[in-house]
């Protein structure tokens, strides 16, 4: 719970605005905030209310996509009542969020693989499915802000966010960074929010034509998958080219339905955004996209309505497939097949512990899991910094596993 102190600048006193006085404590066990949660209720108990009521009001303003004034009078609270459930509950629900949703580990993706991908790229290294989402704002009277948000793609002030989302449609927290005004460039988001640090080394990341980031990716070992964008002059692209445009596209219309949900959901994307919610709508847009997790799994070439099984209770979300080891039909564990997503450095670590007396009882999944454990894409990614002298500040190679 976030105080509406902390949100709205009015409130806070002068000894706090010079620096003279410390601000309240937000800790669960402080006083301050046992205090602020007592004035809560009592606030609630006078008009009959409770935490449900203001959830309700906070989910009709952005699925609807309404003014705060109309929802306010649906749900008979004050316009300044319901800018404070909205700052509130945008602070709950984005925290809460975040750590119900970390990236997912490699463990985790390769237990639960689209066949589709594996049928297409020949792998199963895919990590990462990238977009840039632009929305729609106000245009602000500060010339500064104004110059920031206009976008030249749109010809309207807008707020742009990098989306990315996994191979059944799933997103974590750290794939739906903090957004930018309307200027930024794909490219300079991509290397600003270093959202390709969370693909393994030697994975892959899908994005779409605009992001030329080859260079970006390569200072973090990844490998990126775009489609092939026509040459000067050139009116039809080769067979090749257009065989790889095809692959990529069909993959990645994934990340395009994720993104389409979202803003199906949350209309309050779709109105324009107003100048003085910029400090909470990229934990809005997050909230959207993390939410999208208690759907169905996007999963090619099967149907997710369809009753092929009757003793079937019912198809699992995303976030149960990524995170919670379910499972459905198109997915695949691909943990003990070394060769379709293991590095050079891990097919000869798994060869070696395979040859091992102690791990004959063991099965290739077993195995993998002791290769994945070592974490072998750490160790070549901090291999790599050091290369540039880059400081490496991410976990570290298992040196204790290693040597077991």
């Amino acid at each position: 719970m976030v105080s509406v102190r902390t949100c709205r600048y009015k409130s806070v006193s002068w000894d706090e605005r010079s620096g003279k006085q410390d601000p309240p404590s937000m800790d669960m066990d402080s006083t301050e905030y046992k205090a602020l949660i007592v004035r809560k209720k009592a606030a609630r108990e006078r008009y009959d209310r409770t935490w449900k009521d203001d959830f309700l009001a906070f989910s009709i303003y952005l699925r609807s996509g309404a003014t705060q004034e109309y929802v306010a009078c649906l749900c008979g609270i004050s316009s300044s009542r319901m800018s404070e459930i909205l700052y509130e509950w945008t602070q709950v629900l984005d925290d809460g969020l975040q750590q119900w949703f970390p990236t997912p580990t490699r463990s985790q993706v390769l237990r639960a693989y689209p066949d589709r991908f594996i049928e297409a790229d020949g792998h199963a290294m895919c990590f990462l499915l990238l977009d840039a989402v632009e929305i729609f704002a106000q245009q602000s009277s500060n010339p500064n802000v104004a110059s920031t948000t206009y976008s030249d793609y749109k010809k309207h002030p807008t707020v742009k966010f990098l989306a990315g989302c996994g191979v059944t449609g799933e997103t974590s927290a750290d794939t739906v960074p903090d957004g930018n005004g309307g200027k930024g460039s794909d490219v300079m988001m991509t290397d600003d929010t270093n959202i390709l640090e969370i693909v393994p080394f030697g994975s892959t990341a899908k994005v779409d034509k605009g992001f030329i980031v080859d260079n970006i990716a390569s200072k973090h070992g990844v490998r990126i998958d775009r489609p092939q964008k026509r040459k000067r002059h050139q009116k039809q692209q080769s067979a090749i080219d257009t065989a790889q445009t095809q692959k990529i596209g069909n993959t990645r219309i994934i990340i395009e339905n994720v993104n389409g949900g979202v803003k199906s959901d949350v209309r309050y994307l779709n109105a324009l955004i107003p100048c003085h919610q910029f400090g909470i709508i990229s934990q809005l847009v997050r909230i959207g996209f993390l939410m999208q997790n208690f759907k169905k799994p996007l999963i090619q070439n099967n149907n997710p309505d369809s009753k092929l099984d009757e003793s079937a209770k019912g198809v699992p979300c995303r976030a149960e497939v990524r995170w919670y080891g379910a499972t459905c039909a198109g997915l695949s564990d691909v943990r003990g097949s070394i060769y379709k997503w293991g590095l050079n450095c891990e097919i000869e670590r798994h060869s070696k512990l395979q040859k091992m007396e102690a791990h004959k009882d063991k099965s290739m999944v077993e195995i993998s899991e002791m290769v994945l454990s070592e974490r072998w894409d750490l160790k070549k990614r901090e291999e790599l910094y050091a290369i540039d002298n880059r400081e490496y500040k991410g976990d570290k190679f298992r040196q204790d596993l290693y040597e077991k």
